[in-house]
């Protein structure tokens, strides 16, 4: 089945025909365990529902969790006649399934299964109800447009919402003359204690996947709660990440109208929309999938130059920074990592730190003496080692340094723990 939006018609759909009521417990709750299992850190999903019509059967769970490793989905849907549960739920679904996994009905309405047992990691889902995707209106966690839930173990612990300092995440606008826009938008992270110190402090320019938006790398990378957590346990220097809108035109999708570039701050586009796009890319730039919610995404190279052109001056201006190209970062994710390679190629006297998630297809041109401005180039892919040998051997032949992260397949979950491994090499003295 083509996977598409998420729009708000499913979520009513999933209050008024499921009847769940609304989700119990506080935003920060741990997720759903069954008997016996040990609560889970704040951030993770949980949330209660009962019901519909007075009926005194138990207030339902779901996901719950298991000591296992096995998660059970639960959903009432009396008059529904299919439910199955389906997102990024590989190894234990079939990567790429059509259908998800079917749930069995009881004499109450209930629609359930238990399946995994899953690997410690962040997983998101949907259930297709007759054939409509739909939310888990148990569920309050949602990011991009499936709810989400985490199975705790040591990968994990650094995505959840911990007892650390926190930084703040703000939303801004600026103006980008380089794509002839008034107001673009864009989020913009700055570290625990920013607020309260005179200090100056390096900068990453994070850029996101095909068919999403600024907010991505925040609700599904959790890249606020990582770098909280990293830079209390001192893994990471402390950072200023910037996360643009990388949508030309600041839609999600080919299928979005642009925003007008009129006076004043434009609308945008509704955020919880996702078709499938071209998966077109950039001149040189490293093809491959979009980012969560599947392949698609278009780029030009104007935005690329709009980063080094509109965006670090808007940020230098704005913020204490360090301006300066080695404490500079850029990097993206499939869609992303086009326009960053772009970015650093073209401008290396901007930005020193480069970096990829992605597989890399071509390098684009790389000026003359530029690379020994360039630290490690780092590069999360979820290739194989030896499908990256034209680009190992292109970066050797261009004098640059790197590191590949090497991950067995693609997935969302690759990304999670690759930043992880990125923001705790940056700006640091290389070995």
């Amino acid at each position: 089945m083509k996977k598409f939006a998420l729009l708000f018609l499913p979520m009513l759909l999933a209050a008024s025909l499921f009847a769940q009521g609304n989700p119990s417990g506080p935003p920060q709750g741990g997720p759903q365990q069954s008997d016996g299992a040990q609560q889970g850190g704040p951030g993770a999903p949980g949330g209660s529902g009962q019901p519909a019509g007075g009926s005194q059967t138990a207030a339902l769970k779901s996901p719950i969790v298991n000591p296992d490793g096995t998660v059970t989905f639960n959903l009432y849907a009396p008059t529904a006649v299919s439910v199955s549960v389906n997102g990024q739920l590989y190894p234990v679904l079939t990567k790429g399934s059509q259908t998800g996994k079917p749930m069995v009905k009881d004499d109450k309405g209930i629609w359930s299964v238990t399946i995994g047992p899953f690997p410690a990691a962040f997983y998101d889902y949907h259930f297709i109800v007759d054939g409509i995707a739909a939310l888990d209106p148990i569920n309050k966690h949602v990011a991009y447009g499936d709810n989400w839930f985490l199975v705790p173990g040591d990968v994990t612990n650094d995505y959840l919402f911990n007892d650390v300092p926190h930084g703040t995440v703000s939303e801004v606008w600026y103006p980008s003359p380089t794509l002839g826009m008034v107001s673009r938008r864009m989020s913009v992270y700055t570290p625990p204690g920013y607020e309260d110190s005179t200090a100056r402090y390096p900068v990453v320019y994070l850029l996101h996947g095909g068919n999403a938006s600024e907010h991505t790398w925040l609700q599904s990378g959790r890249v606020a709660e990582v770098l909280d957590n990293l830079i209390a346990q001192g893994k990471a220097v402390p950072m200023i990440v910037v996360f643009p809108n990388g949508n030309e035109t600041q839609s999600m999708t080919n299928a979005d109208a642009d925003v007008p570039s009129a006076s004043g701050p434009p609308m945008g586009q509704p955020m919880q929309q996702r078709s499938q796009g071209t998966g077109q890319t950039a001149q040189g730039a490293p093809g491959g999938q979009g980012g969560p919610g599947g392949p698609g995404g278009t780029t030009s190279t104007k935005f690329p130059d709009s980063i080094a052109a509109d965006i670090v001056p808007w940020i230098d201006k704005h913020y204490r920074t360090r301006a300066d190209s080695d404490d500079r970062a850029v990097t993206g994710l499939s869609l992303g990592s086009g326009q960053a390679m772009l970015a650093v190629f073209r401008h290396p006297d901007v930005f020193g730190w480069p970096g990829v998630f992605g597989e890399i297809s071509k390098l684009p041109d790389l000026p003359a003496g530029a690379a020994s401005k360039l630290h490690k180039f780092y590069i999360s892919t979820p290739a194989a080692q030896s499908s990256m040998e034209t680009t190992t051997k292109a970066l050797d032949a261009a004098g640059i340094k790197y590191i590949i992260d090497s991950h067995p397949e693609y997935s969302s979950e690759f990304w999670r723990p690759g930043f992880v491994a990125y923001a705790s090499h940056l700006f640091k003295p290389e070995q």
